[in-house]
């Protein structure tokens, strides 16, 4: 009976697995055929400066939301510390300003770049577009998990659990992303804004984490 269960639970990972690899493709595919047919429409208003100087803003306000939600909960700190702590614990700076440049311009790409191929190539139906947003932006959040794939191998609904009030926040964060793309009819204000408060926010992660270890020293 405990094998059964066993190899229940890893089949379940696995499908878990399977389905979000498939769905991550399935975004690629559908942005690289919005690239084959019309490529310009990446480029659209890329040099539009209220775009850029609104992505910058966001990006910072964030980071300071972000700063005061880290200090306020301890849930939050918590699953943040589980899911993205290692990440974001980088004791080079180049380091830690390439990989939120990185995060940012690849990840707005395949999940907000379908968003914006929607609205450009196949329905200004603002509607469909929200619910087509909404679901790459749960696809986004979800494929954070990939950092605890071991975690979630041993034990996923406790990984998951773990896991859970980061991924609700790294939600809303996406929320916002979309808002600035369709606002601005733009994927550059969202690549922008999620470089922004993520290497932001990283900085004040460092420095909370120098503290903690100063006062240790301390005591």
């Amino acid at each position: 009976m405990m094998r059964v269960k066993s190899f229940e639970k890893k089949a379940f990972v696995w499908i878990f697995k399977i389905v979000l690899i498939l769905l991550n493709m399935l975004l690629l595919f559908l942005l690289l055929l919005g690239v084959i047919y019309n490529p310009s429409f990446l480029l659209n208003n890329i040099l539009e400066i209220n775009g850029i100087i609104a992505g910058f803003l966001t990006g910072l306000l964030m980071a300071i939301a972000g700063k005061i939600l880290f200090l306020k909960s301890i849930r939050w700190r918590t699953s943040l510390d589980f899911l993205v702590g290692k990440v974001l614990n980088q004791r080079k700076l180049p380091v830690l300003l390439y990989l939120s440049l990185r995060a940012g311009f690849l990840e707005e790409l395949y999940a907000r770049g379908p968003v914006l191929l929607v609205k450009h190539e196949i329905s200004s139906n603002l509607q469909l577009i929200c619910i087509f947003s909404g679901i790459t932006n749960v696809i986004w959040t979800v494929n954070h998990l990939s950092n605890r794939s071991r975690e979630l191998d041993e034990n996923f609904f406790e990984a998951f659990n773990n896991s859970f009030a980061h991924l609700f926040v790294v939600f809303l964060t996406g929320i916002v992303f979309s808002m600035l793309l369709l606002k601005f009819n733009s994927i550059l204000p969202s690549i922008i804004a999620h470089t922004t408060t993520n290497f932001v926010f990283s900085l004040f992660y460092r420095h909370h984490l120098y503290h903690l270890s100063q006062k240790s020293q301390e005591e």
